[in-house]
This record gives structure tokens, sequence and C-alpha cells, in this order.
């Protein structure tokens, strides 16, 4: 009767362990790999007008993790620096952060508010950093951007 009780509270004491590491940190719980890394990407020669072009770069730094063969997902992650955009011909004047989104999914999402001008027109616009995952950890990023 005593060995069942004592068999019975050490699987008990270890269900609360278990349960308590897969609430606290799903994360590591969950993944068989996990790390951090920089990506870059770049979208050149965007057209705002006929005669007016501006240069995306982009430089983030993110921390991941995959079940290899199964499911990536983006832990954290932002942008290094705020100088991203340039231009020889587009007078770059706000470049701010919007919005972000795609925690513990397989792709994070930075949306930048752009606004520029030339001598004679204003330009505004969206520019989207992307950076995703796969199931095997490789890591992509590109840009999008979208005229208002």
């Amino acid at each position: 009767m005593k060995v069942k009780k004592i068999i019975k509270t050490v699987i008990t004491v270890l269900a609360v362990f278990i349960a308590v590491i897969i609430i606290k940190n799903p994360d590591k719980a969950l993944a068989t790999q996990t790390g951090e890394d920089d990506v870059y990407a770049e979208l050149t020669d965007v057209q705002l007008d006929d005669s007016h072009s501006i240069n995306i770069y982009a430089h983030t730094h993110v921390s991941y993790a995959y079940d290899e063969g199964a499911y990536g997902w983006i832990v954290d992650g932002y942008v290094v620096g705020n100088d991203g955009v340039g231009s020889d011909n587009v007078n770059v004047e706000v470049l701010q952060l919007d919005e972000q989104y795609g925690y513990g999914t397989s792709q994070l999402c930075f949306k930048y508010y752009f606004y520029g001008h030339s001598f004679i027109n204003d330009y505004r616009g969206y520019i989207y950093i992307y950076v995703s995952i796969d199931e095997w950890g490789n890591l992509d990023s590109c840009i999008e951007y979208k005229p208002i």
C-alpha cells in the first residue's frame, strides 16, 4: 500500500514539474533546436515616380526555435539601426516603426512608415520587413514597399 502511494506521489511530482516547464518556457520545451542570427535584406531602385527612387536595406537580429522537420518559429527580433533607406534624389524625412507582429509564428513582420520628398513631390508609404524560418532552421528575409 505504501509503495503505491510513493509511486503515485512521484508521478504527480513529475507531471507538475513537466507542466511548469512547458507553461513557463514553451519555446524551449517544444523545440529541438534554438538559436540567434542576423538576417539581411535589400530592395533596390524602388520607383516612387518617373525620376525618383529609393533603396531599402534591413539588418534584423532574431531569436528562433524549431522542431527539426516539423515547424519553426520566431521567438524575438528587432531591426538593427534606423538608417535603412537611402536615395540620391529623395530626402528621407521620416522612417518610423509603426507596427510589429508575428512573434511565435514562422514569419515576423516589421512595418515602418516612410515619408520623403523631392523638390516638388512628397512620398509616403509603408515598408514591410519580413523574416521567416522554416522547419530546418533556415532564415530568410525580404522587403516590400507599398505607397499610400
